[in-house]
């Protein structure tokens, strides 16, 4: 039974925001514009316990399981060899674990996790370029329903609408704030 549901970002509201953020710092990202080849891509299972309970480690990136493929960054600035993937719940379910086969309907999405595991691989790779690895916050909004919320449709549509605006909100303020932290990384390194 789902209590409080994630309000997941889309890419385009992610992409938005990144951009935002980017072009304060002088950054100006293409879309979908540069493929990094063979890399160790996550192999996602949204039904598996999520890997920090068995031992995981996002500043080792493993536990996930990894597959080859290639990887089309979400935004990519060739003046300076930047780039940056976000990862949202389309690129979970994307980068599914196909040997596996789950009859449950409980989904559970380790985006955390799953960006260590992208990074771990992007880090084998020579030649990539410098990339900011952003993930979906996943935020979880706490609105009251009062009894008023549940008397008509119409009621209860308002309700998840107001739900999702604020959980959308608050998702584009983390991934802001994750987007902010990879700025100042790329000034601390003399990038930009």
């Amino acid at each position: 039974m789902v209590v409080n549901p994630p309000v997941f970002l889309t890419e385009d509201e992610a992409r938005l925001v990144v951009q935002e953020e980017a072009e304060r710092a002088g950054l100006h990202f293409l879309a979908d514009s540069f493929v990094i080849k063979d890399v160790d891509l996550p192999a996602t299972d949204e039904f598996r316990s999520p890997p920090s309970s068995n031992g995981g480690d996002i500043r080792s990136g493993s536990k996930v399981p990894t597959q080859k493929g290639n990887l089309v960054l979400d935004g990519y600035e060739s003046k300076r060899n930047i780039g940056y993937e976000f990862i949202s719940s389309d690129d979970f379910k994307a980068w599914k674990d196909r040997r596996l086969f789950h009859a449950s309907s409980v989904s559970s999405y380790d985006f955390l996790q799953t960006a260590g595991t992208l990074r771990a691989g992007l880090a084998a790779k020579t030649s990539t370029p410098w990339t900011g690895v952003f993930f979906e916050p996943a935020a979880h909004p706490r609105l009251a329903m009062t009894a008023a919320d549940t008397l008509t449709e119409a009621a209860r549509n308002r309700y998840w609408e107001a739900r999702h605006e604020v959980g959308r909100q608050a998702g584009e303020e983390q991934l802001r704030l994750q987007v902010r932290d990879f700025i100042r990384w790329l000034k601390s390194q003399g990038v930009i």
